[in-house]
């Protein structure tokens, strides 16, 4: 008698089968949940107030805990615990500080000899300065903040004393549910101090890594710059969430997210997939509610709205699912539940066969043979929507919107009716544009003596045409900005309007940007069809990145923008004055001279062979995350390439003309520099290089459009 093997007792079907239903009957595992936004109001209020100083000291260092992303027991031990503040021209701003060597992700002897920071700023969700009040209760109940370490945060007094014992999580997790009176389901534990703020960064459009180092753990690869300006926007996000109007904002939010809670932070999923959209994909103007059912895409975040004609999309994608008689049918049998369809057919999460499906269906509309299209709509709804509730996110999500009748589930298909449309890859010439296939028929048409005379005579008209308005182009220039003047100055404008309005080019807005100069922020102007239509969103307001400018210059003036190679420090500060004399930059500038709502991004080298390539990182500043672009800004590549040469030799061949061909590449020289940026967009154009001289943070302004800005591609394109 042989006994199994183990592998064998894994996959039995009948234990496998089991296993399924056992998991599927468990109940849900509880999590625990955020505090909402009106409970962290009531902690601050409770700090505030007159009641007991210990109590009002413990809440305090539940604040700290708060806006600090940290465990409770990470507090056991600080170490230079400060109160680091400026004023400014927005008033008192700052953070408190310390450092922590227990924590829960000290797991190596390396990591528990690291002290692991601690930031928080100073202003909370209402206008009292928390972290001030605090500070001054601190010293009331006799708090050692000079000793080595400071020891426990939080003491329970003992003869109106500070003890020496540190509250555990368990007895934290009590204080607060008596403290805001919470009872049966509502109850939180110490945990929800550092979930809280990592939700409101979900909701305020934060990605996953910068919230995971907000929540002190690592990537395997970041900067330290980017964890500065991480904090900085952590602080704005909390912010947005106390004012009156992100409340009333919660509320008016898209039907697909149905929340009667009284907090924008009344979710315990930290992901991304549940903000306000207001303020994830924020667009200037007001966003304006309405009656009608919109649907947004779970990946791209655009919104659906369905189409006047049944049975599509206003953008036009056609409904490919079951009909309407299907869908009664299916709710006359009470299958109007995921569940209950699942357990119709087979176990949930197992996929349905074909044969399945087709005898449901036979059952629910006896005599009317089910087709192809309509089973496999049947088998998507059982199979991939199953399957996408195993995901986490997904399931927090749907979780939401569960007791809401309004909300619907719309599964975005792949664009097959697309796809069929756009034929064989391997024919090149489709790619070819309808410019480039005229020239190319041209040059095999014509003869060569036809084609000197075609260019003499286009030459013929325009160049003494240039000479002719050459007082024209100098109203043009009189009309610009001083320091636009030198680099326009050898662009013949005037000429291009003529030229461009005689050959009917679709873009004649292209002459108004090159007088004005191009905006670095907001809706950039559409190509009038000239390039592939692509929309792509803002996810920054530019009103919201403007109030937080301020903010963000201290930090950035106050931080260490050097590169820590020292060669490549000064070859990088000598590069910004060579731009300097070339008229493209102005500066040094000073920082207190900047406008209110000035942003500064930062510059590095990029080391390229020999060649150092200056880059201007307007994505970290978020200048690119406010621009809202409708086209696609392409370039022709080798294969647009190849595809002309070969038609080209192809019809030469036919008409038994010679196929040697001499070819020749040209590079436009500085290209970006060759474009001035909008008078509108110079507070948003200003960068910092570091001085390895004076070893200080220099500001410099952009004249030209800078290479890094996202919406300097698409102008030079």
């Amino acid at each position: 008698m042989r006994l199994p093997e183990l592998d064998e007792i894994i996959d039995d079907p009948v234990l496998t089968g089991r296993v399924r239903r056992l998991d599927a009957a468990r109940d849900t595992v509880k999590q625990s949940r955020p505090l909402l936004l009106s409970e962290v109001k009531f902690i601050e209020e409770f700090l505030v107030s007159d009641l007991n100083i210990f109590d009002r000291y413990i809440a305090g260092c539940i604040l700290f805990a708060i806006y600090s992303r940290s465990r409770w027991s990470d507090l056991a031990f600080l170490s230079d615990l400060t109160l680091d503040t400026t004023e400014t021209e927005l008033g008192l701003v700052g953070f408190v500080e310390g450092s922590t060597r227990f924590q829960k992700t000290s797991t190596t002897a390396l990591k528990r000899a690291m002290q692991m920071p601690l930031v928080a700023p100073i202003r909370g969700v209402t206008e009292r300065l928390w972290a001030v009040e605090w500070f001054d209760i601190l010293k009331q109940v006799q708090f050692n903040l000079t000793a080595k370490p400071i020891g426990a945060v939080c003491r329970p007094p003992t003869n109106g004393m500070l003890g020496t014992r540190h509250l555990s999580s368990e007895e934290m997790g009590d204080f607060l549910n008596h403290v805001l009176g919470l009872t049966g389901e509502r109850v939180v534990t110490s945990h929800c101090m550092k979930t809280t703020t990592l939700t409101w960064c979900a909701k305020y459009g934060l990605e996953e890594p910068a919230r995971t180092l907000l929540g002190h753990h690592e990537l395997q690869s970041h900067e330290a710059d980017h964890v500065l300006g991480v904090v900085d926007l952590t602080e704005s996000s909390w912010s947005l969430v106390g004012s009156p109007v992100s409340e009333q904002d919660a509320r008016q939010e898209s039907p697909a997210r149905a929340s009667s809670d009284d907090s924008s932070s009344s979710s315990s999923s930290s992901s991304a997939q549940e903000e306000p959209l207001q303020q994830k994909y924020a667009l200037d103007g007001e966003v304006k509610d309405c009656n009608e059912p919109v649907y947004q895409h779970k990946q791209s975040r655009v919104l659906h709205r369905p189409n006047k004609v049944a049975g599509s999309l206003a953008c036009g994608r056609r409904r490919a699912g079951l009909n309407e008689q299907w869908v009664e049918a299916f709710g006359r049998n009470n299958l109007n539940r995921l569940g209950r369809l699942a357990y119709a057919v087979t176990t949930p999460g197992v996929a349905p066969s074909t044969e399945q499906v087709t005898d449901l269906m036979n059952q629910l509309r006896f005599g009317v043979g089910p087709t192809l299209s309509e089973i496999a709509a049947v088998k998507r709804v059982i199979f991939v929507i199953c399957l996408d509730l195993q995901k986490p996110e997904v399931q927090e999500m749907v979780m939401q919107w569960a007791s809401d009748p309004k909300c619907v589930w719309v599964h975005f298909g792949v664009p097959c009716g697309t796809v069929a449309m756009a034929g064989h890859p391997q024919h090149l010439v489709l790619g070819m544009s309808e410019a480039v296939q005229t020239a190319v028929d041209a040059n095999v048409q014509l003869s060569y003596h036809d084609i000197v005379i075609h260019r003499c005579r286009w030459f013929g008209k325009y160049l003494p045409l240039a000479k002719s308005l050459r007082d024209e182009e100098n109203e043009v220039l009189s009309a610009m900005p001083t320091p636009m003047r030198a680099i326009m100055s050898t662009k013949r404008i005037a000429l291009l309007d003529k030229i461009l309005r005689d050959e009917s080019y679709p873009d004649m807005g292209l002459v108004d940007d090159l007088k004005r100069g191009f905006d670095l922020v907001g809706e950039l102007p559409e190509s009038g069809g000239v390039l592939p239509q692509k929309f792509v969103p803002a996810t920054m307001a530019v009103a919201e990145l403007s109030s937080n400018a301020a903010r963000a210059r201290f930090a950035l003036k106050g931080s260490n923008a050097s590169s820590g190679d020292p060669d490549l420090d000064t070859k990088l500060y000598q590069k910004t004055l060579d731009e300097v004399d070339k008229g493209w930059l102005r500066g040094p500038l000073e920082w207190a001279d900047l406008e209110s709502n000035a942003v500064v991004s930062k510059r590095f080298g990029l080391q390229q062979g020999e060649k150092l390539r200056p880059i201007d990182d307007y994505s970290m500043s978020s200048v690119n995350a406010t621009v809202t672009a409708k086209d696609q800004a392409t370039a022709d590549n080798v294969d647009v390439i190849c595809a002309m040469l070969l038609q080209l030799m192809a019809g030469l061949r036919e008409r038994g003309k010679s196929t040697v061909l001499r070819a020749r590449s040209f590079d436009l020289a500085a290209a970006y520099r060759q474009l001035c940026v909008a008078p509108t967009s110079k507070p948003f154009s200003y960068i910092c290089v570091y001085n390895p001289h004076k070893k200080t943070n220099e500001v410099f302004a952009q004249v030209c459009l800078p290479f890094g800005s996202k919406a300097a591609v698409n102008a030079f394109i």
